[in-house]
């Protein structure tokens, strides 16, 4: 079983380096924490030049040549906000790679399909990249599965 944090999938170093020759973008929306350390993780592994930020806070993608975004999963895939910045940043042309994450065990059936839905959001970009993260579950959701 997969530790709490670790990514199950990476993206290879030399199209990373390849992928990040001029300017990229880790932009992220976190409400627990575990996205904002996700998308630190990969700000600090990317060579070049670069800029951390909150998905809210970009203002204007069109100067990245790679942009990583970054995202929860909510009732089984992106919520409206992730459906809102993807729209905006998933267009043709641009090179983009998603990660998200997720308090569910990697042995989720379900996961794959929760993690396709991310992909099937964002069909404008040219997509270079979607891995996970598993990190740890809210405390709102820990106390519902408490008293349900």
């Amino acid at each position: 079983m997969r530790r709490a944090g670790t990514n199950h999938s990476r993206y290879p170093q030399s199209k990373l380096e390849e992928e990040c020759s001029t300017r990229a973008l880790v932009g992220y929306i976190s409400e627990t924490g575990n996205t904002k350390k996700a998308a630190r993780a990969i700000y600090d592994e990317i060579p070049g030049e670069k800029d951390l930020l909150s998905i809210c806070d970009v203002p204007d993608p069109s100067v990245y040549d790679l942009i990583f975004l970054g995202f929860p999963i909510h009732q089984f895939g992106p919520d409206k906000k992730a459906m809102m910045r993807m729209k905006q940043h998933c267009v043709p042309g641009r090179k983009v790679a998603l990660f998200v994450t997720h308090a569910a065990p990697e042995t989720e059936p379900e996961l794959q399909e929760w993690l396709s839905k991310f992909k099937e959001a964002a069909p404008g970009a040219e997509m270079v990249g979607l891995f996970d993260r598993q990190g740890q579950m809210s405390v709102p959701i820990r106390m519902m599965l408490r008293l349900s």
